[in-house]
């Protein structure tokens, strides 16, 4: 029975839906369940329990193929918390309907698109799939091309509209990143991008029809605040980082440097050590319970949910980062160049 014990902590991520599922079924103020979990409590948890240590091997241990499940399990969940939401017909004159559509966003955007994002570096055709589908649910699909041929080939570079440049605040990267991210995926793939754009539509006009078009608006709604978490995330992941151009066109190798990472144990068991993002950048195809912590050189002093809502306080993130006005002791300090 031990042998599982490590694994246990990855099922947090469940608790969102089943705060979603039963707040959206009380109504009123209870439909905000899953926001108030995931930016009032958790990050007091974080700060409760606490960081991991560089050498732990808490996340590494316990059998494959449990990790895995707790993944693929997530899928049919979700899409039976939308399917079971959608078919409540709320009235979009009620509180409950925009708390439904928020606490539902902050399922499938902070755990849902986090789940995606590690199935779709998956070898296996199988679970990239699975990742594919699941941003579909919140018409983001074409992330799946961008982030994997894109990102991970340019972040830290201007040629990523995912990496965040220093002094750029959230609201100047949104409009950026979200026109870039698209652009960039339709050139890479066009074909692929056009498809998955056919199965938003199809995917919406049958909800559409089966409940209705309060239904397919709050549809739209969660799969709104979902792609503004995940957008936020890639924000503050490589803030201001960025790769030196050793000759044009040509940028040093990816390094520890160029990512931001999260040794806080609450933020890495919600998010499948998304946190350890330096390690999954070095290598893209670790599946998450073997990526290393890593302390240096770059760590937030908060997690993943304090740092998302200080993103959307720029006078804040920028002291955080850079320092008082003539005292530049932030977390931006520069980094030594990479042989």
């Amino acid at each position: 029975m031990s042998r599982f014990l490590p694994v246990l902590p990855f099922l947090s991520p469940y608790i969102v839906l089943v705060l979603a599922f039963l707040g959206i079924q009380w109504g009123g103020f209870f439909s905000l369940a899953a926001l108030l979990f995931v930016f009032g409590l958790h990050p007091v948890l974080d700060r409760i329990i606490g960081t991991e240590s560089p050498d732990s091997k808490l996340s590494s241990e316990g059998p494959t193929w449990l990790h895995d499940f707790l993944l693929r399990a997530y899928i049919p969940a979700q899409t039976l918390l939308l399917l079971l939401t959608y078919q409540l017909h709320l009235d979009p004159r009620t509180f409950t309907y925009w708390g439904a559509a928020i606490s539902l966003g902050v399922a499938t955007g902070a755990m849902g698109i986090t789940i995606a994002h590690e199935l779709i570096h998956r070898t296996r055709k199988l679970d990239h799939h699975l990742g594919t589908l699941l941003l579909a649910q919140v018409n983001y699909a074409h992330f799946e091309t961008e982030h994997l041929l894109g990102h991970h080939v340019w972040v830290g570079t201007p040629k990523d509209p995912a990496t965040a440049r220093a002094g750029e605040s959230i609201y100047k990267f949104l409009p950026r990143t979200l026109m870039g991210s698209f652009l960039s995926a339709w050139k890479l793939r066009p074909q692929r991008c056009l498809g998955y754009i056919l199965l938003q539509v199809v995917l919406s006009v049958a909800i559409a029809l089966t409940w209705g078009s309060a239904a397919l608006g709050l549809h739209l709604l969660q799969s709104g605040f979902a792609i503004l978490l995940l957008e936020t995330v890639n924000y503050i992941e490589h803030y201001g980082l960025s790769r030196r151009e050793v000759r044009p066109g040509v940028y040093e190798k990816v390094s520890e440097h160029h990512s931001w990472n999260s040794l806080h144990r609450m933020t890495n068991w919600f998010l499948f050590n998304l946190g350890r993002h330096a390690e999954h950048h070095a290598h893209p195809r670790i599946p998450y319970q073997k990526l290393k912590p890593t302390v240096r050189p770059r760590a937030f002093p908060v997690g993943y949910s304090t740092m998302v809502l200080l993103a959307w306080v720029p006078p804040l993130w920028m002291r955080l980062f850079h320092g008082k006005a003539g005292q530049p002791t932030g977390l931006l300090t520069p980094s030594p160049p990479v042989p």
